[in-house]
């Protein structure tokens, strides 16, 4: 697949410190709009640069995120920077820098149903990256914001829009109190 140059607001994105973006972040668009494709940078920013602790990436279902979001990830790490068990949905990332030798622990979890809510609660999360976000129930969403108590910890979402009834445009994107 051939790539055009990013825009300046996906360059802004990509740019900015995570320490200066907002808890939650969604990049919304229409379908090949390139929010995935920005989105990667900036998420391994995230797992290299953000505060310690457990990081998730969540969508429908572990196979969708793969599809969507791991295959570019880990074309871009390369095969050496990473390990994934598909089965568990444990994804190491490693890099090194001149400060040694770095491992970055991801959990991978579906969030198909108001039941996925169980396999993140008790979690502590530093950050938190989730593909095609208004697909995902409401209360999934609300317990995965609650999970993310480190400090610092941010939510990076991709999503294509929905409609204006949606709880996650309603509560989230257009409310000015969040």
């Amino acid at each position: 697949m051939d790539f055009g140059l990013w825009g300046d607001k996906a360059l802004a994105f990509i740019d900015t410190p995570h320490s200066e973006d907002s808890f939650i972040n969604i990049l919304e668009g229409s379908v090949r709009s390139g929010k995935t494709v920005a989105m990667i940078p900036k998420w391994i920013n995230y797992i290299m640069t953000g505060p310690p602790g457990l990081l998730i990436m969540t969508g429908v279902s572990k196979d969708t995120i793969y599809d969507n979001v791991l295959n570019d990830l880990f074309d871009t790490l390369g095969e050496q920077h990473y390990k994934y068990n598909r089965q568990s949905g444990d994804l190491l990332v490693r890099w090194a820098d001149k400060t040694g030798e770095h491992l970055r622990r991801i959990k991978v979890v579906g969030a198909k149903d108001d039941g996925s809510e169980r396999y993140i609660r008790g979690k502590t999360l530093a950050g938190a990256y989730c593909d095609e976000l208004t697909l995902m129930p409401e209360r999934f969403f609300k317990q995965l914001l609650n999970r993310l108590s480190v400090t610092g910890a941010r939510l990076y979402a991709t999503t294509n829009p929905d409609s204006p009834g949606h709880y996650l445009y309603k509560e989230y994107i257009t409310s000015e109190e969040k």
